[in-house]
């Protein structure tokens, strides 16, 4: 260390942030098919996840039990550090997780247009909201 320079402060050991969302073995079987086998994974502040597969493996099903759509067969969910035995849709939703489904049609009252900026949608191109898949840039 150099002379004149305060010694760095000793560093707190830092505990683990609990998870915002954490699933453990969880299972969910449709007539008696499987579609989801023991999933697990965390989510912690500050992470992003991406649910990629192939169709029928389950991304939508996973989704729908930690939005509360769906409840799990089998497993633990918590939120925020909280185990959820029964996971209800509206507190999720206060607790800020959202679900942003890939079918568009479910949200008519916005102009559908594709990145291009070219409406699907007869009329959608006089709205007066931005049109979806063009963002404003930010200075």
């Amino acid at each position: 260390m150099a002379p004149g320079y305060p010694a760095p402060p000793a560093e707190k050991p830092m505990s683990a942030p609990v998870p915002l969302l954490e699933l453990r073995n969880v299972s969910k079987a449709f007539s008696g098919v499987e579609v989801l086998h023991e999933v697990s994974f965390d989510l912690r502040e500050g992470e992003v996840h991406c649910i990629v597969g192939e169709n029928g493996a389950g991304k939508s099903t996973l989704i729908k039990i930690i939005s509360g759509a769906y409840n799990a067969d089998s497993g633990r969910i918590a939120y925020f550090g909280e185990e959820a035995h029964h996971v209800d849709p509206r507190r999720v939703l206060g607790r800020g997780i959202s679900t942003i489904y890939q079918e568009i049609d479910l949200v008519p009252a916005l102009p559908k247009t594709s990145v291009s900026g070219r409406s699907r949608v007869p009329g959608a191109e006089t709205s007066t909201a931005p049109p979806c898949g063009v963002w404003p840039s930010v200075s």
